[in-house]
């Protein structure tokens, strides 16, 4: 895959051969698309928003790579090895979110086991193909992913293609001019197999760097080609002013002459004033009935 190829060569130059290639790989592609790529399918409420779903049309690619390493001549996952926790983490997250998010719409995905090129051919071929389902077996007994997908499944026995990308791209295999010889030769596989192993120093570099990260499982989850998208905008609320028109009443007016009206507190039985304790006193023996508005203003004559 060239997305595995790119990324093993940039960590052999690093330095970080066998660790940095176990770990997770993702790979995303973002296209911008024109007015003629996208088809308007629904408009509707839902809430207190206006839902639009359309269906952007780009090419099918990769969306997501991901790689698990075996031991050798095991075809059992092992969540434990080297950073296989790490890579499955990271792809459980994205089949949850995948599974959850009713925009995506995937084509198919791609489940893919290799076996070093190091064993016999037919050894190689049980070990790849196992390994893959063994990898499928995984996935669907946590998220019985092939009821809601497409999943093929399929094993490389030999790859010889990824071994010579890891040679080219280190610094640190001893001989390896004669060892890249032996690989860009037209000898078959079991030959140049054969004479790597004669070079003792570049055989046993290949044990502990380059052999190791080739025993794995890779999923690749593809989109199909016209992807829904859901844009949700909310729906702002419309608030009309209404307009009050007051009712302009008439005010009778008062026999006391005031502009209090009808209801007039002059009317009825008399005034009500509040006074104090003292002014009581000094009016002792006056009915209270009696007093008004004169009486007040003038003052209460002493005795």
């Amino acid at each position: 895959m060239k997305t595995f190829r790119t990324i093993l060569s940039i960590a052999m130059i690093a330095g970080c051969c066998s660790t940095t290639i176990a770990r997770n790989l993702a790979n995303s592609s973002d296209q911008q698309p024109t007015e003629n790529d996208t088809i308007i399918l629904a408009t509707y409420e839902e809430d207190d928003y206006l839902v639009k779903r359309y269906m952007v049309n780009v090419p099918d690619v990769h969306t997501s790579d991901y790689s698990v390493l075996y031991s050798i001549n095991l075809t059992r996952l092992q969540p434990d090895l080297d950073d296989n926790n790490e890579a499955l983490n990271a792809l459980n997250g994205f089949i949850e979110q995948s599974m959850a998010d009713t925009t995506r719409r995937i084509a198919n995905i791609e489940i893919t086991g290799y076996a070093s090129p190091d064993g016999p051919l037919a050894l190689n071929e049980r070990l790849s193909s196992q390994r893959a389902q063994d990898f499928k077996n995984y996935v669907d007994k946590r998220y019985n992913l092939s009821s809601r997908y497409t999943v093929i499944t399929r094993g490389i026995a030999e790859d010889w293609e990824n071994c010579t990308a890891l040679i080219k791209a280190s610094n640190t295999i001893p001989h390896k001019e004669r060892a890249m010889a032996v690989i860009d030769s037209t000898l078959s596989d079991n030959a140049k197999e054969a004479a790597l192993k004669k070079m003792n120093d570049v055989w046993d570099y290949m044990r502990e760097n380059i052999l190791p990260p080739l025993r794995r499982v890779e999923i690749a989850i593809n989109y199909a080609q016209g992807t829904i998208v859901e844009e949700r905008t909310l729906i702002e609320p419309i608030f009309e002013e209404k307009v009050v028109e007051e009712e302009i009443v008439p005010r009778n007016e008062a026999k006391c002459g005031c502009p209090c009206g009808v209801e007039c507190p002059c009317q009825g039985n008399g005034m009500i004033i509040e006074v104090d304790d003292a002014l009581l006193h000094m009016i002792q023996g006056v009915v209270t009935e009696q007093i008004d508005a004169e009486l007040i203003e003038v003052g209460i004559p002493t005795n």
